[in-house]
């Protein structure tokens, strides 16, 4: 990258030492897809600090498995709070836009 290598994230990445199995009802190719857009239609923002791809990692994580997940950067251990029903959430669209 074009930052010093002091200052790039990702370097060494580094795997989480558990897993889990997906314990959802509903886990088809089409139902994960659904999960995705719905995150995505509700936090359709990305934020380095609030809302970024470790946060949306364990997010995603915590749903499929139920287990509780983590993030790794210092600052984002202060203040993450997991959101894994936001996968859950229908969205808010008009029914004329359902048919386009």
């Amino acid at each position: 990258g074009e930052l010093p290598q002091d200052q790039q994230r990702f370097l060494e990445p580094k795997f989480p030492l558990d897993s889990g199995a997906v314990r959802l009802y509903r886990a088809t190719r089409g139902d994960i897809g659904r999960y995705l857009v719905n995150y995505n239609l509700a936090i359709p923002e990305y934020n380095e600090l609030t809302m970024n791809c470790q946060i949306f990692a364990a997010d995603l994580f915590s749903f499929l498995t139920g287990k509780p997940a983590g993030v790794t950067t210092s600052f984002l251990k202060l203040t993450y709070h997991p959101h894994p029903k936001i996968f859950q959430k229908e969205p808010d669209l008009p029914i004329e836009s359902l048919s386009a």
